[in-house]
């Protein structure tokens, strides 16, 4: 979906509980998405991510962590558009800021802080399974993906649980460490860390289990788009 019309909420003067939502076509894709997801739920697929897309400053953030949940929640308390809609419990919302990860680690050290992230907000929520989740000391990428999947299979099943991931452009972002001493030219960027996570991150979103929705955006959506053109179809 797309941001820019909400630009008003990032605006000067603009309460942060204001959301400017012209003919409510925002609320409506939103409302389309959901459908989708509670349909996917009940036939056992996983749920296809919803990507928050706009501009820098065009209220991205605020629709991941504010207007989403409202309209889950007025979803879910309207009755919805069926009787298996009826009787889903109420939702969870995990938020994870993706800014202060680790990506000088290369992927395993970023997903080992990714994976913290999310425990802390599922202690939020007094989701004790999910929180109580080991994390490998051993930063492998492929213990740390692990770890991150049994997270999601400890997770409610009975209802839907939204992982509201915020500038997820840092997945992308991962550096190889620079010292003084040993100065580097040119890009600093972890190409063979970066080839890594564009698989593990594919198979995250597109293989959760099917009670796991994932809402993605982030202030350089053209960086993450960038990534996802060029993830392996395979693998």
């Amino acid at each position: 979906m797309d941001a820019i019309s909400a630009a008003a909420v990032a605006s000067p003067g603009v309460t942060s509980t204001f959301f400017l939502d012209p003919k409510g076509r925002q609320t409506d894709e939103l409302k389309n998405w959901l459908r989708l997801a509670e349909q996917l739920y009940h036939e056992g697929k996983p749920i296809l991510p919803l990507f928050i897309n706009g501009l820098v400053k065009s209220g991205k953030s605020f629709i991941l962590n504010e207007v989403l949940p409202a309209v889950v929640n007025t979803y879910y308390c309207s009755g919805g558009s069926s009787q298996q809609h009826a009787s889903m419990a109420q939702p969870n919302f995990l938020r994870v800021n993706c800014l202060p990860c680790n990506r000088i680690s290369g992927s395993g050290g970023f997903l080992m802080d990714f994976l913290v992230k999310l425990k802390e907000s599922a202690a939020e929520q007094q989701l004790s399974a999910a929180a109580s989740t080991p994390v490998p000391s051993d930063r492998f990428t492929l213990n740390m993906l692990a770890a991150i999947q049994d997270f999601m299979q400890r997770l409610p099943r009975d209802r839907l649980n939204f992982l509201l991931i915020d500038e997820a452009q840092s997945f992308y972002l991962l550096r190889r460490p620079v010292s003084n001493d040993c100065p580097q030219h040119g890009s600093t960027l972890d190409m063979d860390a970066v080839l890594q996570m564009r698989v593990i991150l594919k198979e995250l979103l597109l293989d959760s289990p099917r009670w796991v929705a994932w809402a993605i955006t982030g202030s350089s959506m053209a960086m993450l788009w960038a990534n996802v053109a060029v993830t392996p179809v395979s693998n």
